[in-house]
This record gives structure tokens, C-alpha cells and sequence, in this order.
């Protein structure tokens, strides 16, 4: 699957990673200093479990081009700047699946308005972290699994949810 992670915060970095050693071709939208970090380090993981630090080189873009193909992007951003970020998001009409990723109790309707209730999906992420400089140190789920939750904002279960979940 090719997928855009849109936002090299904690969450982004982290699920661009995962999402990238699980084989999927994965790129990361990031702008300034962070871009000039994951462009020179890789995006950098430390468990805080165990400690173990890994490095995973997932291309690093700086935009969004209307004409750019994705199976997914996933906005993973604070709602504010998930909002400010829609006109953007709208300009490309190719991608068929946007999933904003977070804790986001405003609803899905700002959404849909930009981009069409068909390619809007919300998911909350199943780790959480802080920074320690360019490293991201992060907690996951019991045995370092992300137990990532996604849905249709319909709540059905659909093929292109399933082939989305199947990706985390």
C-alpha cells in the first residue's frame, strides 16, 4: 500500500515507521527543522519499555501535490492544524482514502465538507510519546503492539476498511 503520513509529529513519525517496516511504501510530510532531522537522522524510535532504539528511513516529502496518488493518507495532527491543513488536503482529489488520526471530539463534519464523507475515515492511535530531541520515545501497547482503532464514520465494515486495518 502506498500511504502518506501527513504530520512528523510523534504519532506520524511513529506509525510512518511501523507502517514502513511492515513493507508498505511510506512517506512522511514534514516542513522545517523536523524535515531537516528526519532528512539527516531517519526517523528515530526509542521504546520506553526496553529501550531499544531503531532507525527507519522513510522518504520524506514536503507537500502534498494535487496530483499525487496514495492509497491512504493518514493525518496525524492536532485537530487545529488538521483544519488548517484541509484546504490543501482538497486540492488533491486522487487520493481515496484520508484517515485522521487522533483524539478528536469536534466530529468528523469539517471533514467531510473538504473532502467527501467517501474518504474520510477517524481512528485513534494506540501509543503515545514525547520527544527527546529528534528521537521519538514512545509507549505502545502491551508487547509493543499499536492496537490502532479505524472505522467508517458510518460504523460498517466495509472492503476499504478492511484492507486499511489489514495495514496496521
Amino acid at each position: 500500500m502506498r500511504i502518506l503520513v501527513y504530520g512528523a509529529g510523534i504519532i506520524g513519525s511513529l506509525y510512518a515507521a511501523r507502517l514502513y517496516d511492515a513493507g508498505h511504501e511510506v512517506y512522511l510530510l514534514a516542513r522545517g527543522r523536523r524535515h531537516d532531522e528526519l532528512r539527516e537522522h531517519g526517523v528515530v524510535l526509542e521504546s520506553f519499555t526496553t529501550g531499544e532504539r531503531s532507525v527507519h528511513d522513510v522518504r520524506v516529502v514536503e507537500e502534498l501535490k494535487p496530483d499525487d496518488h496514495y492509497d491512504l493518507v493518514i493525518v496525524s495532527m492536532q485537530r487545529n492544524q488538521a483544519l488548517d491543513a484541509l484546504p490543501a488536503l482538497a486540492l488533491n482529489t486522487v487520493v481515496p482514502s484520508y484517515l485522521f488520526m487522533g483524539n478528536n471530539a469536534g466530529g468528523p463534519d469539517a471533514y467531510v465538507r473538504a473532502l467527501g464523507a467517501n474518504r474520510v475515515l477517524m481512528g485513534f492511535p494506540g501509543a503515545g510519546g514525547l520527544w527527546d530531541g529528534y528521537v521519538v520515545k514512545y509507549v505502545a501497547g502491551k508487547s509493543g503492539t499499536m492496537p490502532t482503532e479505524v472505522g467508517e464514520l458510518g460504523g460498517g465494515v466495509t472492503p476499504r476498511l478492511q484492507r486499511i486495518a489489514e495495514a496496521f
